[in-house]
């Protein structure tokens, strides 16, 4: 994703598909650094940059927070907006959209 971003992501590119399954490493390193004490911002704003639908879902929730008042400038700053617990929400979710996935491709 490019930012600034002031347009909100597409329902299409937030939804999981059979493609983005390969994101799980990534994801899983994701929820590892954040049980780390000592990540920083920065660590796990680059772990997220690496799961591209991970990044649209977290944009798109922080531009809902935001609504048309401004725009998002980096992806350290919709995590900011969301907050820690926006951030698990949203990796929770999609760790279940992809195992599912996974499931029923039978990988």
């Amino acid at each position: 994703m490019r930012f600034p971003m002031s347009e909100l992501p597409t329902e299409e590119e937030c939804e999981a598909r059979a493609e983005h399954v390969r994101e799980l490493e990534p994801i899983s390193r994701l929820l590892a650094k954040l049980n780390d004490p000592y990540a920083g911002s920065a660590a796990v704003s680059r772990l997220v940059d690496q799961s591209p639908i991970l990044t649209a879902r977290i944009v798109r929730r922080a531009m809902q927070r935001l609504g048309a008042k401004q725009s998002i400038q980096s992806i350290n700053h919709a995590i900011m907006l969301i907050g820690n617990q926006g951030l698990e929400g949203e990796l929770m979710t999609l760790l279940e959209d992809l195992t599912i996935l996974k499931a029923e491709s039978g990988s």
